[in-house]
Formats: C-alpha cells, structure tokens, sequence
C-alpha cells in the first residue's frame, strides 16, 4: 500500500520511500527521535538522560532514557537495513544498561541536562542547575515519583528496514523476559521538505512479555514475587477487600498491578489519578505526597494518615526510606508478615473506606 499527499485540485501523488543510509541521515534519525520520543512508545513519553552515552567497553549507547514507569530505556539506531551485529550490540547496551545504580544514572543525567538546557523546555531557563538530583527532575517531567530505575531495562533497535533474522532473536529474547524491541521506520520524501513524512511501525513488542518477565503482571505472579517471609494469603485478602471499595466507587477508584506493586489509586475532582496506597513484593505502603500534589485537601489526606496508623506511635509500622526524612508525606511502611498485615487489615480497609467517602463528598 502506498502514501499519498492529497493536492489542491483533488489529485494524489505517492510519497516515495527514501533510504537513509550515510552517517548524516543517520544522526538527523536521533535528532528527530531525541526530539519527538512519542515515536518510540505509543501515547507515552520518554524522559531522555543521555545521548551517545560511552559504556564501560568504550562503545556508545546512542539514547538513554527513562520511561514513564522509570524502567532505563537503551536506544540504538541504525539507517538502512539492520546489520546481523545490531541484536548482539543492543544486548551488550542492555547488559551495562542494567547494571547501572542511581548514581550512575544521575551522574549521565546530569551532564546531559547541562549540555542540553537551552532546548529541554521542561525545565525553566537558568534552573538546571538547581534540581537537586534524578528523582526531582522525574517528578518535575513525569509529575510523578517512582523507583529509579525500576527493574526492567528496555531495548529498541530502531532502523529503517528489519532484517527477519534480527526479529527471529527478538522475538526469542522476549519469550525468555528480555525486553527487547524493534521499530521500523520509513522515510517519505515530497516536493518540498515540509512535506515530507516520517512512519513507524513496531514489529517485535507489541505483545506483553510472557509471565516469567519483569514488565506488568497478573496477580498469581505478583504473589509469587512476595518475600518468603510475606503472608501471602494474608495480602490476597487485602487486595480482596481494596477490589471490593473500587467495585462500589469506579468513578472515584482504580486499582491494578503495576510491575512490582500493587497500586490503589483515588481521583480527586479535577484532578488525575493519585497512588494513595502501594502493595509491594515486601511491605504496604502509603504515599500522602501524592495527594498533597493532587490538591487533596489537608485534613483529608491527614484524616486518612491518621486512620492508618497512630501518627505518633505508628508501631508496628516502620518509617520508609523517604519517610525517616519527611514521615509527613511519605510515611509508614507495614511488612507483609501475617502477624502484621492481619492485625492491621480492618485499620488499613477502615482507612481507605473513610478516604472514598471524604472524596465524593469532595465532588
């Protein structure tokens, strides 16, 4: 099939394919993939903190991203026909990818966003110097918090033509939990160079992962994932009950498993989505902060602070990470140990309940 422009007197004219094949072409590929990372996912962004990143073997990663569940995203590109080497590359990319810690992360981060102030308009002139680190410039780009990076590292392959033997391995990688993803691009050259078109396709990764990734899961997997000190039984009841609230207050509740968590989220009117309470592989979390940022007013979101556990003496609860610095908005954290999960089952559905409440009258 063909593509057409459309002319002033009705006729059409077929955009010819063209091939991209010497190292220009190539780059000026980056420049529009750095510049529009919708191409690269669908209906999402892509926060992008580095290019022509040099691994620890000297080679060149050629886009290094987060995407907007905070997994690392390994980008490379190649013009024309994908190269039998390019699979073996990318998986190398993914491999140093993978073991980078936070501070790796931020460190790539940081040079990148220096070298590239002028044109990332997210952050204001003169300011990038003032965010502080990685999660801040996340949350300032996401507005949200996650885990950084989150388990899974993501690969793209994109070129403009993919060879079958590269999918074949693709495809391979991926029944075995490697996410790996190829992108097939093609270049259309019209008239005058504002007409010119640019397609992608996805042709390995539009289906989910099979169980045994790391990418979202059901919810016999996320049981599965649980510490081995974890109740199991006792956290499917949790989960039982929360499903229940959602069931009776769609228009107000989500709830769903989200890689490692399971995350119970409210609607605030006028407002999106809030991640108010995080079911992980080890403890229950909640997240106030969130709320504090969904406009949720205060006495709402501190009501329910305070039906989850004594603010002053929250035993048997323990301060998170984040909240032995600012216990006010991150709170909490309760272990998946039956002792204390069942002990603190009807506090937490107590909780939540009065929190549905309070946010429909809100409306």
């Amino acid at each position: 099939m063909g593509t057409y422009r459309i002319g002033a007197d009705g006729r059409l004219t077929e955009y010819q394919p063209q091939v991209l094949s010497d190292e220009h072409c190539e780059e000026e590929f980056k420049d529009w993939l750095e510049q529009n990372p919708q191409m690269l996912i669908d209906d999402e962004d892509v926060l992008w903190i580095g290019r022509e990143v040099t691994t620890e073997l000297g080679k060149s990663v050629d886009l290094l991203g987060l995407d907007e569940r905070g997994q690392i995203l390994a980008v490379e590109v190649k013009a024309g026909t994908s190269p039998r080497t390019v699979i073996a590359q990318a998986l190398e990319y993914g491999v140093w990818a993978d073991g980078l810690a936070y501070e790796d992360l931020w460190r790539i981060a940081k040079d990148y966003w220096r070298r590239k102030s002028g044109d990332l308009d997210w952050i204001p002139a003169g300011s990038e110097h003032d965010i502080p680190d990685l999660s801040e410039g996340f949350e300032v780009y996401f507005d949200e918090k996650r885990e950084i990076p989150a388990r899974q590292t993501v690969i793209y392959v994109v070129a403009q033509r993919m060879a079958e033997d590269i999918q074949r391995v693709a495809h391979w990688l991926r029944k075995h939990g490697i996410d790996v993803r190829c992108l097939e691009f093609t270049y259309h050259e019209g008239e005058k160079k504002t007409d010119h078109l640019l397609t992608t396709t996805l042709t390995v990764g539009q289906v989910s992962l099979p169980e045994s990734g790391r990418g979202p899961i059901d919810r016999e997997t996320f049981l599965q994932r649980l510490e081995e000190d974890a109740d199991r039984g006792a956290v499917e009841r949790l989960i039982d009950a929360l499903e229940r609230i959602v069931d009776e207050h769609r228009e107000l509740c989500t709830a769903g498993y989200r890689t490692s968590n399971w995350v119970f989220e409210v609607h605030p009117p006028g407002e999106k989505a809030a991640g108010v309470l995080y079911i992980g592989e080890e403890q229950v979390s909640p997240r106030f902060d969130y709320m504090i940022r969904r406009e949720v007013p205060r006495k709402v979101w501190e009501g329910y602070r305070d039906r989850l556990y004594d603010y002053d003496d929250a035993a048997p609860w323990e301060p998170s990470p984040q909240g032995e610095e600012e216990p006010e908005l991150h709170g909490f954290r309760l272990p998946c140990r039956e002792d204390l999960l069942t002990a603190e089952h009807k506090n937490i559905v107590s909780a939540v309940e009065w929190l549905v409440e309070q946010l429909a009258a809100l409306e």
